[in-house]
């Protein structure tokens, strides 16, 4: 029978501030509608709104720019 070895060692829990930390580079790109036309908004791993650019590729470009991993939110 295949088993995992058992282990004496407490699981690892990770916290919020754990998680925080993980994703503080992050910002995502998502689709909005300003005054009728299609934008791209820029915001924070936490929600915060950061900026809005008119053309996705140049989010992603401003993103990275400030050392941060662009990801796209659905």
């Amino acid at each position: 029978m295949n088993s995992l070895p058992e282990s004496d060692a407490a699981p690892r829990l990770v916290t919020k501030e754990h998680w925080c930390a993980l994703i503080a580079d992050v910002a995502y790109v998502l689709p909005i509608n300003d005054e009728g036309e299609v934008c791209y908004g820029i915001f924070a791993a936490d929600g915060t709104p950061l900026a809005v650019a008119p053309t996705r590729a140049l989010a992603m470009a401003v993103i990275r720019k400030h050392d941060m991993r662009p990801v796209d939110a659905h």
